[in-house]
């Protein structure tokens, strides 16, 4: 990084994927203050990050004169996440990992592709059964339970923080 170039903020000497971390912190703001988050954080990022700027602008912020493509409610994760709800808005994505990991390849045979499906009916035979017994899902494990902890701390905490940018770089933390 050259330093010589660094005359506004420190900000703009840091790598780009620090930067891009900040950006993907936005999503635990609250919506409502998504906007002030943005126009706060927008000044900080690299001249040279102008087109994703742009992008992420148009796709998911907006401005004062233009709606974002997916609506702030439809993509944050504050409240998910502070009432400790699950964030994951696809619910497949868990159940598309674990077949894939099933099958071991990504070009199965028919015979595999079959063998590994009765497997995952009887495994989601016996997930209805201790439903309809009333048992206790499987937990997390502690490294997810730890860092969901760190995360709602942070989020319940937001007002503690001297800038949104500050909360930003907290989350941006852990993210």
């Amino acid at each position: 990084v050259n330093t010589s170039t660094c005359t506004q903020t420190w900000y703009k000497c840091i790598p780009h994927t620090v930067q891009l971390s900040l950006t993907a912190a936005l999503p635990f703001v609250p919506a409502d203050l998504i906007p002030t988050a943005w126009r706060q954080l927008k000044p900080l990022l690299s001249p040279d990050m102008a087109a994703f700027v742009d992008y992420f602008e148009y796709t998911w912020v907006g401005s004062s004169y233009r709606e974002p493509v997916f609506a702030h409610d439809r993509w944050n994760e504050y409240y998910a996440t502070s009432l400790l709800i699950p964030r994951s808005s696809n619910m497949a994505e868990g159940w598309h990992h674990g077949f894939n990991s099933m099958l071991g390849c990504s070009n199965p045979t028919i015979w595999k592709f079959l063998d590994c499906l009765k497997k995952e009916q009887n495994l989601t035979d016996i997930k209805i059964a201790k439903m309809m017994m009333r048992e206790e899902p499987e937990p997390r494990s502690a490294k997810w339970r730890k860092y969901n902890e760190k995360l709602h701390k942070i989020l319940t905490d937001i007002n503690g923080y001297a800038t949104i940018i500050r909360y930003l770089e907290c989350i941006s933390n852990l993210v």
